[in-house]
């Protein structure tokens, strides 16, 4: 039986993976073997007791994705994705998140997706805008919500408090203290 992979070749033993997925593959590889020490050290320790075993999970999973993507299996994206998506929670729950961690990854999807079958690329230009327009509206509910300005200035309910009071006393016409 002659099965089709996902590079639209048939599968004779010899698959002709693209230059951008090997290149995803080996820096993911290298990825991997740089977080292993990081599973053990004092600094992953210092972050939460949580981290060292997210960390190792996280690089274990990794460590899986890149093999599947190596070998061009869909399970390898798919899974990848899982990841990203688990990543992106957990980073929110910790109040760690970054949008450049999510845009590294969502390319990394992105690219890995345009060398799926061709007849999935027209929806490569979809997914690429429907992603495009999520990123916007994360950083603009970023910059609107969590990047406010006015948390920094008002942390105590009794300056803010004291800010009314302020405010009322400048309109009364009362002189401020």
């Amino acid at each position: 039986m002659n099965q089709i992979g996902i590079l639209d070749q048939p599968n004779n033993g010899i698959i002709k993976r693209p230059t951008a997925i090997t290149v995803i593959c080996i820096l993911g590889f290298i990825g991997v073997g740089l977080s292993i020490p990081m599973i053990f050290s004092e600094i992953a320790k210092q972050i939460g007791t949580w981290f060292p075993p997210y960390a190792g999970f996280t690089t274990t999973v990794s460590l899986i994705c890149m093999v599947g993507l190596w070998r061009t299996k869909k399970w390898g994206l798919y899974i990848y994705s899982a990841l990203v998506l688990i990543n992106q929670v957990v980073l929110i729950t910790k109040d760690e998140w970054n949008v450049l961690i999510l845009i590294v990854q969502g390319i990394v999807i992105l690219i890995v997706l345009y060398h799926f079958q061709p007849s999935t690329r027209p929806t490569y230009s979809q997914i690429a805008l429907y992603l495009k327009r999520k990123i916007w509206a994360i950083i603009v509910a970023y910059m609107i919500g969590i990047h406010n300005f006015y948390k920094e200035e008002q942390k105590d309910p009794e300056d803010i408090v004291y800010t009314i009071d302020n405010i009322e006393e400048q309109e009364n016409g009362e002189p401020e203290d």
